[in-house]
Parts: structure tokens; C-alpha cells; sequence
């Protein structure tokens, strides 16, 4: 799944329900939200082996949307760099894949907050790559 599927806005949402619904007492699955967790992971982690070296290839887009969603959760002062996004988000996928198995209500929350921003953050990057040129007067 890309930052373009039309899925992921979707998924977003759901994730987000899941986390609104666990952080009241419900009993959830948790699939929509282990599937974020599991796109993130790969977005922001794209390990090649070269001669023994690592290294990471980031998703533009990705990084643009997480980067975001963390100064709408975290605030501007926290998240400057492209490392900071990427140590926060990180540190975010951790606490999604463990989300299960918190008990705490503001943790889920947390996380929630941050899947919402996820989702407001991918429509406004999405609006923004539109791209609509002046209309031409002699089409119809």
C-alpha cells in the first residue's frame, strides 16, 4: 500500500475508531489498526543490504504526511527535522503495535489523536497535489 491507495484514508479512519472504541472499554480486534501500523512500518523503513551497509529510503510523501500529523500532536517545536519525524513516527508504529495490549485509555487516545491527524494531514496532501490548470475557453 502506497500514500497514494485510495484505501488508506479509510483505513485511517477505522484505525482510529478502533482506538476511540478500546479507549472507552470495548473489546476490539484490532485489525484496521495493526494494518497502519504495518503501512507505516513500511513506509518509513525500507532497509537494502549493500556490502554489509543499511540504509533507509524514505517515502517523500510519507514523511510529508507523518511530519504533519506529528506537529498537530506533538506540537512545532518538537518535530523540525526529517529525523525528528522519522524518531517520533518510529517511536508512534511501536506504541500502534503494542496498542492492544495497553490498558491505558490516554495512550489510545494518543494514538487516536494521531490517526486523525494522519487522515487530515493525507486529504490536505492530497488537495494539494491536484494540480488543476486554467480551464481553456475553447473546450467544451
Amino acid at each position: 500500500m502506497r500514500m497514494s491507495d485510495p484505501r488508506l484514508p479509510l483505513m485511517v479512519s477505522r484505525a482510529a475508531i478502533e482506538l476511540d472504541n478500546a479507549s472507552r472499554g470495548e473489546i476490539v480486534d484490532f485489525q484496521a489498526t495493526r494494518q497502519f501500523a504495518a503501512f507505516l512500518q513500511d513506509s518509513l523503513h525500507q532497509p537494502i543490504s549493500q556490502g554489509g551497509a543499511h540504509s533507509a529510503w524514505l517515502d517523500v510523501n510519507t514523511m510529508d504526511v507523518v511530519g504533519q500529523a506529528l506537529v498537530e500532536l506533538e506540537g512545532v517545536g518538537k518535530v523540525r527535522t526529517v529525523q525528528d519525524v522519522l524518531d517520533h513516527a518510529c517511536g508512534l508504529v511501536a506504541e500502534i503495535e503494542k496498542a492492544s495490549a495497553t490498558e491505558k485509555p490516554s495512550e489510545l487516545v494518543r494514538l487516536r489523536r494521531f490517526c486523525v491527524a494522519f487522515g487530515n494531514s493525507l486529504l490536505s496532501h492530497r488537495a494539494s497535489m491536484k494540480q488543476e490548470g486554467p480551464n481553456n475557453p475553447h473546450r467544451r
